[in-house]
């Protein structure tokens, strides 16, 4: 799992870019992807555990997800292992950054917690990129820096937020 900060956004209609694509603190590009091994109490690999039963919430609810939006790429290999790669279909956002927690079976993994924070251009979290969203961001850029309008997470709001955000109107579950 990921040790470093790492941010991402993502969209209901799933146009976001990969955990490969992240950024770092300060918009540097960087490979943000999640491996995670399952083992059973025994320390032994659990094989083809279904990735239907593992997803990625937020800790404080404010990532929505679409129906599979944040599941990891497939089940659990000879390993135990498998990857969350992205991009995911989801939407929200929380004022303040807020950890990534690891779900299996309904349950959070213990330890979870990764400094991986997601905005997206559904800023409501109502899973549609639309005209409510679109008073949010206005709102964003005539005031103090917001972190949940900062889509290439340079540390400003600037013209190349406003064409990935203009690039996701529309965006739904089902697009």
């Amino acid at each position: 799992m990921p040790v470093a900060e790492g941010f991402i956004w993502v969209s209901p209609g799933d146009n976001g870019p990969d955990l490969e694509h992240g950024f770092t603190t300060g918009g540097v590009e960087a490979d943000i992807r999640i491996t995670l091994f399952v083992l059973n109490g025994n320390g032994d690999p659990v094989v083809m555990y279904p990735f239907e039963d593992i997803w990625l919430e937020s800790q404080n609810g404010g990532l929505a997800q679409c129906f599979g939006g944040t599941w990891p790429d497939a089940s659990t290999d000879e390993n135990g292992m498998t990857m969350f790669s992205g991009p995911f279909r989801a939407g929200g956002s929380n004022p303040n950054p807020e950890k990534i927690v690891v779900m299996i079976a309904g349950s959070p993994l213990v330890g979870s917690a990764l400094p991986l924070y997601i905005n997206s251009p559904d800023v409501n979290g109502d899973l549609v990129v639309n005209l409510s969203d679109i008073s949010a961001m206005v709102i964003g850029l005539n005031g103090d820096y917001d972190w949940r309008f900062d889509f290439n997470h340079d540390g400003a709001i600037n013209l190349s937020d406003i064409v990935i955000f203009a690039g996701c109107m529309g965006m739904n579950c089902n697009s």
